[in-house]
């Protein structure tokens, strides 16, 4: 019992850890990572000592160290566009929790009408990854399908539809595009494409503008200038500070919107860093100001989400509802998860 104890404390100081850095869920993946891996070595090495008695405690915490290790896993594939990690990752951490809501209710912890506050914020967890994996590949996705219309209603049966929230906004502001870009300049090997890429695949890497191409597009089905495109990647490299490796300036994105007026296009531009090496960017027909609320409010939301600030709230909020000794933060965590 005093490991099970012990590795209990330590995901609660790891909740506590993330509940007052959100930005450590995207900045700092690979360290939350080895904590886990840390935590599961600790509880396998009880593995043959283990009475029947204490194996669904056991197995309870396993499955959410796991869980946890795969989106971690997938959010750093999908912010590095690795289309089948992510799938792989995704699909393990949906299978283990099926296990674990399975697991809860044979032991009558839990129950469909009341599902442990633990279960919830791990499935907001995974469907933010879900929706932000159908987003990143939503053109890939519709070149292979049959038709539009499939892929639409798959988005729109997920909890949380970020392709159709930037589509609506797209329309109802009347904004000449919405794209989201990728920088393809901060890995080691050439990138060749936006999706799956056999192994052992040999090319050239993109050059030029065509290094930060955009791998989604609103208008549906339409695609930006190349003059949107040049002036994009101008400000993205002048202005946003593109790092040569994968760590992330965090004060990037804090900032707020990159905001631009062409002259001679009568384009304003508002672009925005989202990830490490993904950019936001909107494209109005003349001058808008850059103080526009309704604009500003969804530069805001969409970031909120893509950054998973918004799976970090639940922790976040309960924190703050409680005082300020270590000792009380402790407990609201805990409460958080064994109601």
């Amino acid at each position: 019992m005093r490991i099970f104890t012990a590795s209990r404390g330590q995901l609660i100081s790891l909740y506590r850890k993330i509940a007052e850095n959100p930005l450590l869920i995207i900045t700092s993946c690979s360290s939350l990572i080895i904590s886990l891996k840390s935590i599961l070595n600790q509880l396998s090495t009880t593995e043959n000592e283990l009475t029947k008695a204490f194996l669904h405690i056991s197995q309870s915490i396993k499955l959410e160290v796991v869980i946890l290790h795969e989106l971690l896993s997938a959010q750093i594939a999908i912010s590095d566009l690795m289309f089948l990690e992510s799938l792989l990752s995704l699909n393990r951490a949906k299978d283990n929790l099926d296990k674990l809501r399975k697991l809860l209710n044979s032991k009558g912890s839990t129950s469909p009408s009341k599902q442990l506050p633990l279960v919830a914020w791990l499935e907001r967890f995974y469907a933010h990854l879900l929706s932000k994996y159908t987003l990143y590949w939503f053109e890939i996705l519709v070149r292979s399908a049959s038709n539009l219309q499939e892929i639409e209603e798959t988005a729109n049966s997920e909890n949380l539809n970020l392709v159709a929230n930037i589509t609506r906004f797209q329309r109802e502001s009347n904004a000449l595009n919405i794209s989201l870009l990728f920088d393809t300049t901060c890995q080691s090997f050439p990138f060749l494409g936006h999706g799956y890429v056999l192994r052992g695949s040999v090319g050239d890497a993109p050059k030029g503008i065509e290094s930060i191409p955009p791998i989604f597009n609103a208008p549906l089905g339409s695609s930006l200038s190349p003059v949107d495109i040049y002036t994009i990647v101008m400000q993205i490299n002048s202005t946003l500070h593109l790092s040569g490796d994968d760590k992330i300036d965090v004060s990037d994105i804090l900032k707020q919107p990159r905001y631009v007026y062409d002259e001679k296009l009568n384009h304003t531009y508002y672009i925005k860093k989202l990830e490490c090496r993904v950019f936001l960017a909107l494209v109005y027909e003349g001058l808008k100001s850059h103080k526009d609320k309704l604009i500003n409010e969804f530069i805001s939301m969409l970031t909120d989400t893509i950054c998973l600030h918004k799976v970090v709230n639940l922790l976040k909020q309960h924190r703050q509802q409680f005082s300020s000794s270590p000792s009380t933060d402790r407990r609201s965590l805990r409460s958080l998860f064994f109601h």
